[in-house]
């Protein structure tokens, strides 16, 4: 269990959130809002590793290689991403007995924020992700980033662009 240590300071320090290589997080390449929305077991804290405590590419080995679980790679958004969409990031190293600690781990507090809240914040921290694209492996490694779409042609047809 990690613990909030220290509220990271707004800035353009990278936190790395681990992409599910499920076509609900990453769909055609795109990575969608489910990346970026904590889980009912994680209690409104969102997994992310430091960007000043650890690069892209350790938090990728870190997560497939030590804890063992698939990854698509790693995106990120910053500390001043979090703080423009209303939240605030921590340090929130898991540390000793666990038993595969992590002291660059972070969290980006979506706690007391109803479900409505969570679904816009996350979509909008996964888009600042998307358009950065993705920060390990390179793209000429594993499955190719896919570049963010350029604007559709105007349509007269509206319900094609409501949802």
């Amino acid at each position: 269990m990690s613990v909030l240590k220290e509220e990271l300071v707004p800035s353009g320090e990278h936190l790395y959130r681990q992409v599910s290589p499920s076509s609900a997080w990453l769909n055609d390449g795109r990575v969608t809002s489910v990346a970026f929305s904590p889980w009912p077991k994680d209690e409104g804290l969102l997994s992310v590793s430091c960007g000043s405590r650890t690069s892209a590419e350790q938090s990728y080995e870190h997560y497939t290689k030590t804890l063992g679980f698939p990854s698509a790679g790693v995106w990120a958004v910053t500390t001043q991403e979090v703080a423009d969409v209303g939240m605030k990031s921590y340090w929130s190293p898991v540390e000793p007995p666990h038993p595969h600690p992590d002291p660059a781990h972070g969290s980006i507090d979506f706690r007391g924020l109803d479900q409505k809240a969570v679904k816009t914040r996350s979509k909008a921290l996964a888009a600042k992700a998307h358009n950065r694209g993705r920060r390990h492996p390179p793209i000429d490694q594993a499955q190719p980033a896919v570049p963010p779409p350029t604007a559709a042609p105007a349509s007269t047809d509206q319900s094609a662009t409501q949802k």
